[in-house]
């Protein structure tokens, strides 16, 4: 057991060196199963968890729970992608579509849900990847969220969650791969699992609004890159001392470096013209990202800094 546990973690970071996106699901494999009085047929995606059917197992309280998970042949690779829609959930109300990694721990009394649990990971990693496709009804909005975590590692046995990433997406978007950084607090710990949770409304779901989710993956760098054109906002000079200049426009909102290795090493919001102060860094070769307002890497370089 030892053997095999060192062995994944070697193949983890000799992939991950590379930038190897590493796949959580690919959206592949499906089952049917049986939920509630009377039975209703729902496809579940193999292992991730979608809580309509927590919603039909509990039926009889919630009253008319209808589906909101769905194997669709819309897609970007492979046979299927997942489907998610928002629906009127009997007493919960409108409720968005939503598809987690995690073990959903579902409060009937309160008509809430907690997370526990996730994915498995060794070691730190800095982005979740998924190609999205979002039709959403009014004025929706879709949500990523991530939580990377150490289980059992918090007070009374709970999981501690070491590091978050949100991005939303506003407008209807057709296929795009989406990056979704995740930033880590003031810890030595590393995380053992990822809760990755997509929603397809915000707070206030609106009955129709659709995500589609394909191929999940996770990485140390932005999977995105090769979609991302350079030069869009300058940045400059490179090589940098002290201070960075950034011309852009007002819907940029943060700046973050990386070392070549993927840990964060500083962020700053930004707008428009903004300075940065990188004083703080050693001399030595970076990368850096920005991220618009809705969370989405709209660019990406490497920066030197030199002393």
């Amino acid at each position: 057991m030892y053997i095999n546990k060192l062995l994944a973690v070697i193949i983890c970071f000799i992939g991950l060196s590379a930038n190897a996106q590493v796949i959580v699901n690919d959206m592949e494999q499906w089952r049917t199963t049986s939920v509630g009085i009377p039975p209703v047929a729902l496809d579940v995606v193999n292992g991730w968890r979608c809580p309509d059917s927590i919603a039909h197992e509990f039926g009889f309280l919630i009253g008319n729970p209808k589906r909101q998970l769905y194997k669709s042949t819309d897609k970007v690779n492979g046979n299927y992608a997942a489907r998610i829609v928002s629906e009127a959930q009997g007493s919960f109300g409108n409720s968005a579509g939503i598809l987690t990694s995690a073990v959903i721990n579902l409060d009937l009394v309160n008509q809430s849900y907690t997370l526990s649990g996730g994915t498995p990971i060794y070691g730190r990693v800095y982005f979740v990847n998924a190609w999205i496709k979002y039709n959403p009804q009014g004025g929706d909005t879709a949500n990523i969220t991530v939580s990377a975590i150490r289980k059992n590692a918090g007070a009374g046995g709970k999981d501690s969650v070491l590091g978050v990433g949100l991005s939303r997406i506003t407008t209807p978007m057709p296929y795009t791969l989406i990056d979704v950084a995740i930033t880590y607090g003031a810890t030595t710990l590393d995380p053992d699992a990822l809760q990755i949770s997509f929603a397809s409304s915000g707070r206030r779901a609106t009955i129709g609004s659709e995500l589609l989710i394909d191929d999940v993956s996770y990485s140390i760098f932005p999977a995105s890159v090769n979609n991302v054109p350079k030069g869009a906002i300058a940045v400059y000079p490179n090589p940098a001392n002290d201070v960075l200049y950034i011309n852009g426009n007002d819907n940029m909102q943060r700046f973050t470096i990386y070392s070549i290795d993927g840990r964060q090493m500083m962020s700053a919001g930004i707008t428009g013209k903004t300075t940065v102060n990188t004083s703080a860094l050693a001399q030595g070769n970076y990368y850096y990202t920005i991220t618009d307002n809705d969370g989405i890497i709209v660019q990406r370089n490497t920066i030197t800094i030199t002393r």
